[in-house]
């Protein structure tokens, strides 16, 4: 299959590739003389008369500045009757183009699943991806992968991540410096949601997920069992919308055995906090608090924390927005079309 990929403009003098696509296909070196405000085909080289006439009747008059295409070939090395196959890319940039003419290749691998299992870029850099075997989702990648001795993370595999036991569809060029095999792996709960990471570095993120509650872990000291930075939670009502996110000292999480599996209910412990309250009609977001200062409670507006309110109309449709700035002082915005409106007051519920 023959796709296309588009370059910058041809100038005066130059010589490409030109497909031609109407009815039929033809693909000729082009030469180009000056006409006026126009590129035209002088020459045609490698392609029969007939098949190019079959494709147009009129004259190709290119604007100066016009935009070209060079070929991109996408071939596909699969067996009759099988899913597994090999997927390649063609592509290259002509020395007037600031390319070296030379077609860069890539390179796809899937198995008999249909799952993505190894790359290979136009440099010769090999990259693996392994998947667990009940769920198919991905849990394992590896990066600019050593295929001359493959990591046992590969090789053995676990319960999270089915083990690669079939010859190598591509090798790592040798021409590179010392493979890095930068590995990424990743486990899913039983509903199929991300719950911890463990990037190339060796350090664990985790995601808890607690009723109408997540909890971001991040920079785990599995030593320490702390993280190392403050902990991210987001809370969201029964509809799915964010109410209120914040983010808490890291001692304030709850850890069972050597794993995290929550946080404490320390409300004073709080390093940032943002609420989000929506209306109780139509559901579109009203107000939206992002504190300064944290209090024990709630706080006050202005002493704790500033507001900003969306206003609607009947409809439901925002046509304003105002800024608490200090005491009774709002700062309004008018939505577009909404220039006209003097002045408005703001619903009790929201000062």
């Amino acid at each position: 299959m023959k796709t296309t990929k588009t370059i910058t403009a041809l100038m005066l003098g130059d010589v490409a590739r030109f497909v031609v696509v109407a009815g039929s296909v033809a693909v000729a070196d082009v030469s180009f003389v000056d006409d006026e405000d126009s590129l035209t085909p002088a020459a045609f080289a490698d392609v029969d008369d007939s098949v190019f006439a079959t494709t147009t009747s009129e004259p190709i008059l290119l604007l100066r500045g016009t935009v070209l295409e060079t070929s991109t070939d996408l071939s596909f090395d699969t067996p009759i009757g099988t899913w597994e196959h090999t997927r390649t890319y063609q592509s290259g940039l002509r020395l007037q183009q600031n390319g070296n003419s030379r077609e860069a290749v890539s390179k796809e691998y899937f198995d008999a699943k249909g799952y993505l299992r190894w790359t290979i870029d136009a440099v010769g850099v090999v990259n693996y991806y392994g998947y667990h075997p009940v769920s198919g989702k991905r849990t394992l990648v590896v990066r600019d992968v050593d295929t001359t001795n493959l990591p046992t993370t590969i090789t053995n595999g676990s319960t999270n991540v089915v083990a690669w036991k079939d010859k190598l569809p591509f090798s790592r060029s040798n021409s590179l410096a010392t493979a890095l095999n930068q590995t990424t792996n990743q486990e899913y709960d039983e509903q199929g949601r991300l719950v911890k990471t463990v990037g190339n570095d060796g350090i664990s993120e985790f995601t808890i997920y607690d009723n109408n509650r997540r909890i971001q872990i991040s920079a785990w000291d599995a030593k320490a069992k702390l993280p190392t930075l403050p902990i991210q939670v987001i809370e969201t009502n029964d509809a799915g919308n964010v109410t209120s996110t914040y983010s808490v000292l890291p001692t304030n999480v709850v850890v069972e055995g050597n794993r995290p599996i929550g946080i404490s209910s320390n409300k004073k412990q709080k390093v940032s906090w943002t609420r989000y309250h929506y209306a109780p009609l139509h559901g579109g977001l009203e107000y939206v608090d992002k504190y300064h200062t944290l209090a024990t409670d709630e706080g006050k507006l202005g002493d704790n924390y500033y507001r900003t309110t969306h206003i609607r109309d009947q409809l439901g449709r925002e046509v304003a927005t105002a800024r608490f700035v200090d005491n009774d002082k709002w700062q309004v915005r008018f939505e577009e079309g909404q220039a006209g409106t003097k002045k408005f007051t703001l619903p009790t519920r929201l000062v």
